[in-house]
C-alpha cells in the first residue's frame, strides 16, 4: 500500500512517523510547501528504521505532487492552502469541513508563482544572494572568485530584481545584462526606441549630461534626465525609454534610475555610446 501525508509540520510528521512505525504502508510520501522540510523529515525517519524495526520506504518532496501518484490513502494535515504570513492558529480557525469541495483543487501555477514571490520578497537579501549566486556560476555568468569579490554589488542586483522575480531560477536570465556587455537589443525594443528620428542626438546629449553627474545616484541620474528633457523641450519618456533599451536591451526591468546607479557611470556611458554606434550602423545599411 502507498500512502501520502500532505504537510510535514509537527502534525504531518507525527502522522507519517506513526504510519511508518505501525507499517501501515509499504511506501510513504511526505509532502510540504516549505522547501527541504519534507525531505529532511523523511530522511530522519528512514535513519531510525533499523532501530525501530520498520520496513516502510519514506520519501519527502517539496510541492511535487507527481510523487503522490498511485497513493491508496492521502492524509491532508492542514486542509487549507496556507497563505504567506499565516500562523498555524490562523490556519486552524480558517479551516472548516463545510469549505471542502468534492472535486480536486486546480493546480494554479500563477498563484503558486505569486505565493513563491511573496516568500522571496520577505527573504533577507543576503540569504537570497546565497541562493542566486550558484545559479549565476552554474550558467557561466560568474566565477566563484568574482562572486566573492563583487558580493556587495551583486547584493544590489538582487535587491533590484527581488520584487520582479517570483522564482529564484528567474534571476539569472532577468539580470544577465548586468553581468555581460555583449547583450543584444530585443528586436521590438530596438525598432520602437532606437530607430526613431532624433534618438541618436538625444542619446549623445544624455551621455554628456550624465558624464557630469556626481555622485552617480538614482536621484542624480533622474534629475539629469528630466532636466535635459526640459532643455530639449521633449517629454521625459523620449529619453527614458531609449536609455532603458541602451542600458539593458529590453523595455522591461527594474526602475531605470536605480538600474543606472547599480551599473555605475562608466558602464552607463559605454552602453549609451554602444547604442549610438548601433544606430549609426543601422542608418548606413
Amino acid at each position: 500500500m502507498k500512502e501520502t501525508v500532505v504537510g510535514a509540520g509537527a502534525v504531518g510528521a507525527t502522522c507519517a512517523d506513526n504510519i511508518a512505525r505501525k507499517e501501515l504502508a509499504q511506501e510513504l510520501v511526505l509532502l510540504d510547501i516549505k522547501e527541504g522540510l519534507a525531505e529532511g523529515k523523511a530522511q530522519d525517519m528512514m535513519q531510525s528504521a533499523t532501530l525501530l524495526g520498520f520496513d516502510t520506504r519514506i520519501t519527502g518532496s517539496t510541492n511535487d505532487y507527481s510523487k503522490t501518484a498511485g497513493s491508496d490513502v492521502v492524509v491532508i494535515t492542514s486542509g487549507l492552502p496556507r497563505k504567506p504570513g499565516m500562523t498555524r492558529e490562523e490556519l486552524i480557525h480558517a479551516f472548516s469541513l463545510e469549505s471542502i469541495v468534492p472535486t480536486a483543487a486546480v493546480y494554479d501555477i500563477k498563484k503558486l508563482d505569486w505565493m513563491n514571490g511573496e516568500y522571496l520578497r520577505k527573504m533577507p537579501d543576503a540569504e537570497l544572494l546565497e541562493r542566486v549566486t550558484p545559479l549565476w556560476i552554474e550558467q557561466g555568468m560568474l566565477t566563484t572568485d568574482k562572486a566573492s569579490a563583487q558580493k556587495e554589488w551583486l547584493l544590489k542586483i538582487v535587491r533590484l530584481f527581488k520584487e520582479r522575480c517570483p522564482k529564484i531560477i528567474d534571476f539569472p536570465a532577468k539580470s544577465r545584462y548586468f553581468l555581460f556587455e555583449d547583450f543584444t537589443y530585443e528586436d521590438d525594443a530596438a525598432k520602437k526606441q532606437l530607430h526613431q528620428q532624433a534618438v541618436e542626438h538625444h542619446l549623445e546629449a544624455l551621455s554628456e549630461k550624465l558624464a557630469l553627474v556626481a555622485p552617480f545616484t538614482a536621484k542624480g541620474v533622474e534629475a539629469a534626465v528630466r532636466g535635459l528633457s526640459q532643455e530639449l523641450e521633449i517629454k521625459s519618456a523620449q529619453l527614458i525609454h531609449p536609455m532603458r533599451v541602451a542600458l539593458s536591451g529590453t523595455t522591461a526591468g527594474p526602475g531605470l534610475f536605480e538600474m543606472a546607479e547599480v551599473l555605475g557611470k562608466d558602464k552607463v556611458l559605454k552602453r549609451l555610446h554602444r547604442a549610438i554606434q548601433y544606430i549609426q550602423e543601422k542608418r548606413r545599411v
